[in-house]
């Protein structure tokens, strides 16, 4: 973990008109919900800045990066133990620059290991110097619901205000004290259903009778190296019962190089195209038949694409072991959590190999009657995720954080 200091860069030279926002993102599924963000309360406030900790979405919406995001992708309880003193060091630098930048609030996303840790800290910089809370709004509400419930209690103690992305997650908050709100999933705003199939065929000279899987091995790079060469191998026993198929794999730039030296180890006999950015990962989808991806935020945008799919997931024996004594509920991806169903099939841990996963991806491929049965569950599952306003989900965030910040000023 490297990158430069956060003392490197230079104070804020924003006027009182140009209002500051300190935005945390630790992943890439938070880049696209700040990105989002960031865009609305450009429609809500005059001029604002940002600074934080963002990935290529938020940086080209005007963030400025304390250090890299990448920084912070780390999973599992044995993946992080390396790096955790390195984390602990960025968490002590976030929560001191935010004290002495004082911007209009903090605002974290997801990530809750490292943003709760800037809280904390934050809170006790306030303490010892007697000064006035700064306003701590969190985007994207801890899974108290699966496993962890009295993180509730622990995180009222310290946020001012929880923005949440399913409509069941405000009172686990509520009953804590912690004023929470269901904004919508920034999801449905996307645009996952608006790609080209065609564009990508066009792009990359793809035979256009040439049935599309959509590989989506994860968005991490411990994620990558477990699931990619799972993936591989159960594609090639896949093309001894589908002659002919060709597979689309969306990443990000920076896991590209990892990508490229596993396929050079695992040679297939079908054609690969590995491909980057957001609205091409949209097209990928519009060319695709079906998908096979890890559990994640992915679910929710083959949901959003419309594109049925097989879920999987794979960790550590260790981090398995310690999530199922603590989980409380029977899916980990959430089309079937939100509709208390399994709509989508889900391959975990033992499940993620070869054989069961090309039984499963062999069966939704040559039936209809699966794909639709999982269309119909995805119309379902959108509406679960719309506000009832029916405006943008970031939209409303962005009102919501304004409200937040009125109130603050008024106390």
């Amino acid at each position: 973990m490297g990158g430069r200091k956060i003392t490197d860069l230079p104070p804020r030279s924003h006027s009182s008109q140009s209002p500051l926002f300190c935005i945390i993102a630790g992943e890439p599924s938070g880049d696209l919900l700040g990105c989002s963000l960031m865009r609305s309360l450009k429609q809500i406030f005059k001029d604002p800045q940002f600074v934080g900790v963002g990935g290529p979405l938020m940086c080209a919406e005007g963030m400025k990066s304390l250090f890299p995001m990448e920084d912070l992708t780390i999973i599992g309880v044995l993946e992080v133990l390396p790096q955790a003193l390195n984390v602990l060091k960025r968490v002590k630098e976030v929560a001191q620059y935010v004290f002495e930048e004082q911007p209009q609030a903090l605002i974290t996303i997801d990530a809750p290991a490292f943003s709760f840790r800037v809280g904390r800290a934050l809170r006790k910089l306030e303490k010892a110097q007697k000064t006035h809370p700064l306003p701590h709004i969190h985007y994207g509400a801890p899974t108290v619901w699966a496993w962890r419930p009295k993180r509730a209690k622990k995180i009222s103690k310290f946020l001012t205000h929880l923005l949440t992305l399913f409509d069941f997650e405000p009172p686990y908050f509520l009953k804590e004290g912690l004023p929470a709100t269901f904004v919508g999933h920034p999801i449905l705003e996307g645009g996952y259903a608006e790609g080209k199939g065609e564009r990508l065929r066009k792009a990359f000279k793809i035979p256009s009778d040439l049935p599309l899987i959509c590989a989506l091995p994860g968005s991490r790079t411990g994620e990558v190296l477990t699931h990619l060469p799972i993936f591989l191998e159960t594609f090639q026993k896949l093309s001894h019962r589908i002659p002919k198929f060709g597979i689309v794999l969306p990443t990000l730039s920076f896991l590209k190089p990892q990508i490229e030296k596993i396929l050079q180890k695992h040679p297939v006999s079908f054609p690969i195209w590995v491909i980057e950015g957001e609205n091409t990962k949209k097209d990928a989808f519009a060319a695709s038949k079906i998908a096979l991806g890890a559990s994640g935020t992915v679910a929710l945008e083959l949901a959003a694409a419309n594109l049925p799919m097989v879920i999987t997931y794979k960790t550590s024996w260790f981090t398995a072991f310690i999530v199922r004594r603590m989980i409380k509920i029977p899916y980990v991806s959430m089309p079937n959590i939100i509709l208390k169903k399994a709509v989508v099939p889900e391959l975990i841990q033992e499940a993620c190999q070869p054989n069961t996963l090309c039984e499963a991806l062999e069966a939704l491929y040559k039936s209809k009657k699966l794909q639709a049965d999982q269309k119909r569950s995805f119309k379902l599952v959108r509406q679960a995720l719309s506000p009832a306003s029916q405006k943008n989900p970031s939209l409303v965030a962005a009102e919501t954080i304004r409200i937040c910040l009125e109130r603050d000023l008024n106390l």
